[in-house]
């Protein structure tokens, strides 16, 4: 089977826009397990062991956004505590000193255009 490098393509789940921090204004996220490299023989990952990298750009008035997130997640997704929406990420374990094989999770809550730790 001959080898190829395919063409990098993103897919429809790559760049969301959404207001995340419900401040009125659009929020983007860049989300590269949905990024693709169409025609690859054999498929070439794009994500490692670590994970994909997830980046969040808060809008942060007029014509200004801020890279409020950006690191390797393993999974993620938005959710509520205590009534407010959060992020919910999953890390590989060496991020919390465990092996890598195990999951880190940990919780950021949004402060204006910024994602802090959640306590």
């Amino acid at each position: 089977m001959p080898f190829g490098w395919g063409r990098p393509h993103q897919g429809p789940k790559f760049a969301r826009v959404e207001d995340l921090n419900r401040d009125g204004g659009e929020d983007w996220i860049l989300d590269y397990a949905h990024f693709e490299c169409r025609g690859a023989i054999p498929p070439l990952p794009l994500c490692g062991s670590g994970g994909c990298t997830l980046t969040i750009f808060l809008w942060s008035g007029g014509s200004t956004w801020k890279r409020a997130f950006d690191d390797l997640v393993q999974a993620h997704q938005f959710v509520r505590v205590n009534g407010r929406r959060v992020l919910q990420a999953d890390f590989a374990g060496a991020v919390c000193g465990k092996a890598n094989v195990e999951t880190c999770r940990k919780l950021y809550r949004f402060q204006g255009s910024d994602l802090v730790p959640a306590r």
